[in-house]
């Protein structure tokens, strides 16, 4: 008698563990870096600036149309001052260029900035009299070179609240994220393609 109850307790213990290390969601990434810290981390979107009809709302010849990324909504940003290698935004806050795609249309590219201590960041772009507000959700695997370094995977990137991109859809389809974002006196509209 004392074997079955001693038998009975270990199956439902055993099942009580089993069942309560299942998850239906698996996730590989931790969602800090030990220390933390800010960091930036380069990526292949290209952000085209458009009005209704198509046509690119940038002007590589005018540094004032050049969209501006900055932690908060400021209210006075400087007209960029390019160089060879780009612009900085608010301060050396990150590093920009306007490049051109194989069509002739320039579009707009930033690093992404990290805060290591979390995996959530939020920026704003200002273009064309209006910010836009940016949201990154990251991930973090500590599989870099070597096996010991710390490497940074974009989740989600959501531009006014619609998602626009993450690195799994990037290396799905192998090619850079082309993010389309829409001025017009109604609003703005965002939309991504591949």
């Amino acid at each position: 008698m004392k074997i079955r109850q001693f038998l009975a307790t270990l199956l439902l213990l055993a099942g009580a563990v089993a069942l309560g290390g299942c998850s239906d969601e698996y996730d590989p990434y931790y969602h800090s870096v030990p220390g933390g810290g800010y960091a930036y981390r380069a990526n292949d979107v290209h952000f085209y600036y458009v009005n209704p009809e198509g046509n690119s709302l940038i002007d590589k010849t005018l540094p004032a149309t050049f969209p501006l990324p900055c932690a908060d909504r400021e209210g006075q940003l400087p007209i960029p001052e390019p160089d060879e290698y780009g612009y900085y935004s608010s301060g050396t806050w990150t590093s920009c260029q306007i490049a051109v795609d194989e069509a002739g249309m320039p579009f707009f590219k930033c690093y992404f900035p990290i805060d290591q201590s979390t995996d959530t960041y939020t920026f704003y772009v200002y273009s064309n009299g209006s910010f836009d507000r940016f949201d990154l959700s990251y991930g973090y695997t500590n599989d870099g070179v070597g096996g010991d370094g710390w490497v940074t995977h974009v989740l989600s990137l959501k531009i006014n609240g619609q998602h626009v991109y993450s690195d799994e859809e990037a290396s799905s389809q192998n090619t850079y994220c082309s993010v389309y974002v829409q001025k017009s006196d109604a609003g703005t509209r965002v939309w991504s393609k591949y």
